[in-house]
This record gives C-alpha cells, structure tokens and sequence, in this order.
C-alpha cells in the first residue's frame, strides 16, 4: 500500500509487534523481518512512528558475523563451510542502505560506521554492496566517514591486495575484478571527502596499493572518468 488507506488503523498497531521479530530466535525468521522493513521504509515510513528508532540497536546486531550460523558439511573427500547468517547480513545493509537514503536522521552514526567497518572485511557477497553504500555515504556525509577512515581504509586495502589462485576460473576472475572495482569506487568517493587530504593513512593507502601499481591505476583512473561523465550529464 503505498499511500492511506482505511487498513493502516488496523496496521499501524500491530507494526512493533512484527519489528520485534527481527530479534527472533530463527535467522531466517530475522531476515523476513529485515527485508520487510526496508519495504516499509521505503514506501511507508508514516506506518513506523517512532518504532524505528526503537528497533535500530536489533537491525545493527544483524549485520554481525554468528559463529552459530557457521557449520561445516563434509562432502566426503572435502569439507564445505556454509554460513547461514550471509543472506542476513545482506539483506540487513541493504535494509540500512535504504534507511540511510529516507531517514538518515534515525541512524546511530557510529553503529552504522561500525558495522559498515566490518562489512567491507566480510564475504563477497556482503563487501560488494557495503563498498557502495560507503561510497553512497562518504558522498552524502562526508565528515561521518572521516572518524573512522583509518579502519576503513585498512580494510579497503585489504581488499585491494587480495590474489586469486593460479587456477582461477572465469567466474572467480570476474567476481574479483568487480571486487576491485567496487572497492575502488569507494575509494574515489572518499577521496572527493573535503579535508580528505590531511588523513595520513588514507593517503598513505591510496599511494601503496593504487598510484604504485600500474594495473590498479588503470582501474582507478577508468572509475575517475566515470565519475566526471556522469557529473557532465547531470549538468546537461
């Protein structure tokens, strides 16, 4: 429903009952929840009311990465570590990437740096799109990201130094050069932070692992020219 209508008196009490279901004791009970939510922040934020605020401190708790949900499954000559909790912590940051697009204001800045921190050092699946909603948010609030760029900035590296093996197939090849890319553009977004400049570490960063290897270079001056199009465009 995305405007009035007569069903939200019945909905409207009844929103923080189902919110408390991102605290439920079932991953995938906590990810309904989670992408629910995103739905309704996105299309009816009027249903929330202060409920929210109120739930933010369990969403945060989502992103986090639960032993519990790791468990080993042995496929006889090999064993196969699947992680429950990934498809959850996906849909958490892509719920906060929506929140922090429609009300940024109920967001506990350093939660969500923190989380966001320990996002671009997590599984492919979930550094991908934090890399975006970091670069989304060193564009729209630049100085938040400053106060933790050292950390960020680690991480990033940390990316940017990673090797496939020799027997690598095509579709690892292609996952790591979108890894890159998207680790990239965070850092183009970041570099464009006023006073970016004066953070020693970042600079540092951008120095050992971009403006020293030609191939990362290359990459990162193709995003640069991306980034100048588009800014032409939208002035057209």
């Amino acid at each position: 429903l995305e405007k009035p209508h007569p069903v939200d008196q019945w909905l409207r009490p009844r929103i923080p009952a189902f919110l408390g279901l991102i605290e439920d004791s079932t991953w995938f009970v906590r990810k309904a929840a989670i992408q629910t939510l995103s739905s309704i922040v996105h299309v009816r934020m009027d249903l929330l009311g202060d409920s929210l605020v109120r739930i933010m401190p369990a969403v945060y708790k989502q992103t986090a990465v639960l032993p519990e949900l790791v468990r080993t499954v042995d496929l006889g000559p090999f064993k196969h570590v699947v992680d429950d909790g990934l498809e959850l912590r996906k849909a958490t940051f892509e719920c906060l990437s929506t929140i922090m697009e429609n009300c940024f204001e109920v967001l506990n800045v350093d939660c969500f740096v923190s989380c966001l921190k320990e996002g671009i050092a997590d599984h492919y699946d979930v550094k991908v799109p934090c890399h975006l909603l970091l670069a989304k948010l060193a564009e729209t609030h630049g100085q938040t990201v400053l106060y933790v760029v050292d950390a960020l900035a680690a991480n990033l590296e940390k990316t940017l130094r990673t090797r496939l093996k020799s027997d690598a197939v095509k579709q690892e090849v292609d996952r790591h050069e979108d890894l890159l890319r998207s680790a990239l553009k965070a850092i183009h977004a970041m570099s464009r932070i006023p006073n970016i400049e004066h953070q020693e570490k970042f600079a540092q960063m951008v120095a050992r692992t971009i403006q020293s290897n030609p191939a990362m270079m290359s990459r990162y001056e193709a995003i640069q020219t991306e980034g100048e199009l588009v800014e032409m465009m939208d002035l057209t």
